[in-house]
């Protein structure tokens, strides 16, 4: 089956554009058919719970700061100064990020002289199911545009995601209950791997500390 794309530039959201085969075949799609679920089993909710020792559901944040696109990450020092500030605030933190060597480099240098007894560092130690259990059992996901957001928004857990230079219109965690954050720079969505393809970029760089603390506190209430 064939069917028309936008012809003149996206304006809605992947899973919209996705759902237009079916709209094709004829088929009305409502609201509530459009829910993002993953299903999870008690066994897989139990090995999560046994990797952080002493850490309740809904009692932590789980704070995702990579991606395998390193130009989606936000700022090493921002990501400290916004631990830091957490932990001050008394909040529990899961840190979490896959095996890859340069991504455990980056949460190495992001931890580093960072210790704290409400500070969790799993990273690394997780399986794509353990990091979803993990995800919905904490009380609040942060990370940038990347897979972990789009599980928050399938386990139904409250996100905060920063976007830089990809599309938040196409790409955003498919829920009401996600925080999109995003700079006012007037070349993004470009879809560089930085600026100039520099590996930087300055529009999801722009992006300060206290907006991203800002707006976990304002999560963390609605919730």
């Amino acid at each position: 089956m064939r069917y028309h794309l936008p012809r003149f530039g996206n304006t809605r959201h992947t899973v919209e554009v996705h759902l237009d085969a079916l709209r094709k075949a004829g088929l009305i799609i409502k609201p509530q058919d459009k829910s993002l679920i993953l299903e999870l089993s008690e066994q897989e909710y139990q090995a999560a719970r046994q990797l952080r020792s002493n850490v309740d559901d809904k009692n932590f944040i789980v704070l995702h700061p990579t991606s395998r696109w390193l130009f989606k990450t936000w700022r090493i020092e921002h990501y400290r100064s916004l631990i830091q500030q957490l932990l001050a605030d008394g909040h529990q933190v899961v840190i979490t990020a896959a095996p890859d060597k340069v991504e455990m480099g980056l949460i190495k240098g992001i931890l580093d002289g960072i210790s704290h007894p409400s500070l969790h560092n799993l990273a690394g130690q997780l399986s794509l199911r353990s990091l979803a259990a993990t995800i919905a059992q904490a009380k609040l996901m942060v990370g940038v545009d990347s897979v972990p957001m789009h599980i928050a928004a399938a386990v139904d857990t409250p996100c905060v995601a920063l976007f830089g230079p990809s599309g938040d219109i196409e790409w955003a965690p498919w829920s009401d209950k996600a925080r999109v954050l995003t700079s006012n720079h007037t070349c993004r969505p470009c879809g560089y791997d930085g600026c100039g393809g520099g590996k930087i970029s300055e529009c999801l760089a722009s992006i300060s500390v206290d907006t991203v603390y800002q707006a976990i506190q304002e999560q963390l209430t609605d919730d």
